[in-house]
């Protein structure tokens, strides 16, 4: 079954051309020497024993090393030692298991002083121990798991299902247990049942290892036959010829999730044509980009949505063997994901836009995905560099792009991300949990961000209309730091002399505007901290808030009665303090809520507020 996809590749009989099993099998075990930390040419006799088990038994996953295995416990782990472990009191059969998760085991290869197998990465990214092996489960088919999930058989009753429990009362019992009927339950099961009509599977958490079954059912040949989506995450495959040889049957697959598995080295494997996936998920695979763009080239050359997150992702160029003689990095990426609309690389350790600009060249890229990666500028060396690709004859770079998520990167300045105005087509952006972001009130930095950028329509994930922009714009020329150099504040503000044309105002006039504005105002300065008392019956207490000088008083008594707990039911309005909530009077009462904090003429001292009744 391992070396299956290889021959059927070459359209040739396994049971007559022995150089096409050799060849698949040599793949394999070169990939099982890399995840166990072999080395090729140290252990050959290590190495001929997993030759001859892997070529001669198709379930190789089950006992061979290298296999992949689940313990009682739960977690998942590949298989590097399995053999007698001479200790004091017994000489029994153990196996040696390099964990996933690198807090599981603490073992390092040793016995009784004697050394069984090797630990690269412990206590890093893996760890190991000895295991008994009736503590661990190892792969099983895909047809052995697909009629284990969905054509099992029910038990019980098939159309009533009981909730909650009877009990025994004082007065001769009564019951809290609920029946409800589930009207159709029988017929969703037996359309479940018919596994080659399905067009979803969840394999996910399973034992799935291959494709092949023990049994004697023909029909298991047609099992998933018609499936589109297929979501195997955190199985026991442990190689791409296993997961080749699973996705031959699926005439109409196009989704493919294989999140959490570890995979063996796929580069120089020769691999099926998959031309119609167009999703592929590969999340916390621990696989190399590289790989990703041998995979794209080979197997999966027609992808439209690539999730590649949590893989420590440092570097977007592909190795240098992949790309040949005569093509640069970004023209080949080009070249290969030149389906590519949704690429996902979040959390990962991308800290350069220069890497990113590797993805530059992609001619259909539309949602490009970067949150929690350690980026701290969008930059090119030139505007020409944005605007042309390296190749004049192509189209500018990120030439489809329409949006870009940068959240929870180490973004600190906005003139970090003004070459975000560079790109023809970016409509949506966004920014959240970083410094510049996070550094003042949120809603004072979409104003900013709404300023910055006008080609912006939704700015994390909220939409920018026409007022609201209007209104931005205008409310960062009036707070804008005024800088006497013109030239500084073009570099400082780029979009400030362009507002100011668009909305016709004459710069010098900004100062008799609303009083003259300091030399060194900023956006800042338009925060307030306002003391909120509340004495509004069952709802008392105290409050600081820091708040736009421009909110209206409705707003912020909608904020405090959310944070006071105060139902709409109740009529309040706010007043001037004269010394406590018990002793304002209807004097001072502000009638108007339209009106600012900035109206209330206390912002030299702070603003302080009374909500009643």
């Amino acid at each position: 079954a391992t070396v299956a996809a290889t021959v059927a590749n070459k359209g040739k009989n396994p049971h007559t051309n022995q150089q096409c099993v050799e060849e698949g099998t040599a793949a394999v075990v070169t990939g099982l020497l890399r995840k166990t930390g072999l080395n090729e040419a140290s252990d050959q006799t290590k190495r001929r024993g997993m030759e001859l088990e892997v070529g001669g038994v198709p379930e190789v996953q089950r006992t061979v090393e290298g296999g992949r295995c689940v313990s009682d416990d739960g977690e998942r782990g590949d298989v590097v030692f399995h053999g007698q472990v001479k200790l004091k009191t017994s000489n029994d059969v153990w196996y040696g298991v390099c964990w996933d998760n690198p807090t599981r085991g603490k073992s390092d290869g040793t016995a009784e002083g004697i050394k069984y197998f090797d630990t690269p990465g412990r206590g890093v990214s893996v760890s190991y121990s000895f295991i008994k092996p009736d503590r661990l489960r190892f792969g099983t088919s895909f047809a052995t798991e697909m009629k284990e999930r969905y054509a099992s058989t029910s038990t019980g009753s098939e159309e009533v299902i009981t909730f909650g429990r009877a009990t025994q009362g004082g007065n001769g019992g009564n019951t809290s247990a609920v029946e409800v009927e589930l009207v159709g339950r029988r017929e969703v099961e037996e359309r479940l049942a018919q596994l080659d009509r399905l067009k979803f599977a969840d394999l996910a958490g399973t034992n799935v290892a291959y494709w092949s079954t023990d049994s004697a059912d023909t029909t298991d040949s047609t099992i998933g036959q018609s499936l589109e989506d297929v979501d195997l995450s955190q199985t026991l495959i442990n190689n791409w010829h296993n997961v080749s040889a699973i996705c031959l049957h699926f005439r109409a697959l196009h989704t493919l999730r294989l999140n959490q598995n570890r995979l063996a080295q796929v580069i120089g494997q020769v691999l099926p044509t998959f031309a119609g996936l167009r999703s592929l998920s590969l999340t916390s695979t621990n696989m190399h980009w590289s790989e990703i763009v041998y995979l794209a080239s080979t197997a999966f050359p027609s992808l439209n949505e690539l999730h590649f997150c949590s893989n420590a992702v440092h570097l977007l160029s592909p190795h240098a063997d992949i790309i040949g003689k005569g093509v640069t990095p970004s023209q080949f990426l080009g070249e290969t994901f030149k389906h590519l609309q949704l690429l996902n690389l979040e959390n990962n350790a991308i800290d350069s836009w220069q890497q990113v600009n590797m993805l530059a060249s992609l001619p259909a890229l539309e949602r490009l995905v970067l949150n929690r990666n350690q980026i701290k500028e969008v930059v090119c060396a030139t505007e020409s560099e944005c605007t042309k690709s390296q190749d004049s004859s192509h189209a500018p770079m990120f030439s489809a792009l329409t949006s870009l998520s940068l959240d929870s990167n180490v973004i600190e300045e906005w003139n970090a991300v003004e070459a975000l105005n560079l790109f023809p087509k970016l409509r949506e952006l966004r920014l959240r949990n970083n410094p510049l972001y996070d550094r003042s009130d949120p809603s004072l930095s979409r104003i900013v961000a709404i300023a910055r950028f006008p080609w912006l329509v939704l700015l994390n994930g909220s939409e920018v209309n026409e007022k609201e922009r209007e209104d931005a714009e205008k409310y960062y020329i009036q707070n804008v730091v005024l800088f006497t150099d013109e030239q500084l504040v073009s570099v400082t503000h780029p979009q400030f002399s362009v507002l100011l044309a668009k909305h016709g105002i004459d710069p010098k006039t900004l100062g008799s505007q609303q009083g003259a504005l300091p030399q060194n105002v900023t956006l800042a300065s338009s925060i307030v901290t306002v003391e909120i008392e509340s004495g509004v019956s069952d709802h008392t207490g105290k409050t600081t808030k820091r708040v736009p000088q421009d909110m209206t008083l409705l707003a912020l008594k909608t904020l405090c009665q959310a944070f006071f707990g105060i139902p709409p039911s109740i009529t309040t309005a706010f007043y001037l303090p004269s010394a406590s909530a018990e002793t304002a009077v209807q004097g001072n009462r502000l009638t108007n809520e339209m009106q600012t904090i900035a109206d209330i003429d206390l912002l030299k001292s702070g603003v302080s507020l009374v909500l009643l009744n």
